[in-house]
């Protein structure tokens, strides 16, 4: 099957030399929904900049539906790439909200009822066939940013890439967008910041970072890896958060159980170094973590507990001889 996008070797720089993009690489099926994250500068809205020809690059390729974009080729390739800026202000000019929609398809020369029918087809599928005769400037955030996906709609495009369309929506805009975004048969590209809408909407993603593609795969494996996100300036989302923080909870709570079990006994030297292996070095790499993880005061004097049999077993495994003094502690930073 032919590619919705592919792009090569994409490099640019702006006037000043501020290299925007450092060589991008990416694939995009037809019929799929990309996320593509990253943080302020990475380069993301240059490289959407590029997929209708609005840019020129100085090296790369970019290929649309299978069509190399090109200077005998850019007319078609916008046609086919539709984009939604961020900012509605940029899309939406005309005294009424048809009129915007309408713009596109009259510049191709629709004209009476084809072009009337272009305009209820591509407010209907946004669900905004009730704002035709309204003035752009008198809609909702919301309302602006469905009407302007519906003015990139009526041009029939192939590929619809999205500039955070989630900013500045409340609640309940934002959720009427992830609703319409849905409901489209269209190949997306979707830049954001908004991480819960991204694996909302998109089962793959990619992060961008320096003008490159630095990590691609499942939308839920990369936001769910707080390192990865850290990295690139980039937060996981609250609930993954709550998710971590309770199963490193356990996870500690489970280890302060089994040491304390184990302390109970009399174990040997060879005994106490196999307890060091299975307890001691897993437990000192999150001293701080658990620490900074609990919540409540019972959860408070468990890790209280913890240190102190922690501290103790160090103690009784250094004077039976199974450790070097000094041992854990250094095994702890590192």
């Amino acid at each position: 099957m032919t590619l919705a996008v592919e792009v090569k070797g994409l490099r640019f720089t702006y006037p000043g030399g501020r290299q925007a993009l450092s060589g991008v690489d990416l694939e995009v099926e037809t019929g799929e929904r990309l996320a593509v994250l990253g943080p302020n500068g990475a380069g993301k809205s240059t490289l959407m900049l590029h997929l209708n020809g609005i840019h020129t690059p100085a090296a790369g390729t970019i290929w649309v539906g299978g069509m190399e974009l090109g200077p005998s080729t850019v007319g078609e390739i916008r046609r086919r790439v539709g984009l939604v800026f961020q900012d509605t202000n940029d899309q939406l000019f005309m005294p009424t909200v048809a009129e915007d929609v309408a713009f596109g398809p009259a510049n191709l020369g629709l004209r009476g009822h084809e072009l009337e029918e272009r305009v209820e087809e591509a407010l209907a599928r946004v669900s905004a066939a009730d704002t035709a005769h309204r003035a752009p400037h008198h809609l909702s955030g919301g309302e602006k940013r469905r009407v302007s996906i519906a003015t990139v709609l009526a041009m029939y495009p192939d590929v619809l890439v999205l500039d955070e369309p989630a900013v500045g929506l409340d609640p309940a805009g934002r959720r009427d967008l992830i609703t319409t975004l849905a409901g489209l048969d269209v190949t997306q590209l979707i830049v954001t910041h908004d991480l819960p809408l991204a694996l909302e909407l998109c089962e793959r993603a990619v992060i961008m970072d320096g003008g490159r593609v630095v990590a691609g795969g499942p939308t839920r494996r990369l936001v769910s890896d707080a390192h990865l996100l850290g990295r690139h300036s980039l937060e996981m989302p609250f609930e993954f958060r709550l998710v971590e923080e309770q199963q490193a909870r356990e996870r500690l709570l489970g280890l302060v159980r089994a040491s304390r079990a184990f302390y109970a006994g009399d174990p040997s030297p060879a005994e106490l170094e196999a307890a060091l292996t299975a307890l001691w070095v897993p437990l000192a790499g999150r001293v701080m973590e658990a620490e900074l993880s609990a919540q409540t005061e019972v959860e408070r004097a468990e890790v209280r507990k913890w240190s102190l049999l922690v501290e103790a077993l160090q103690s009784a495994a250094e004077k039976a001889g199974a450790v070097k003094p000094g041992l854990l502690a250094r095994a702890s930073d590192g």
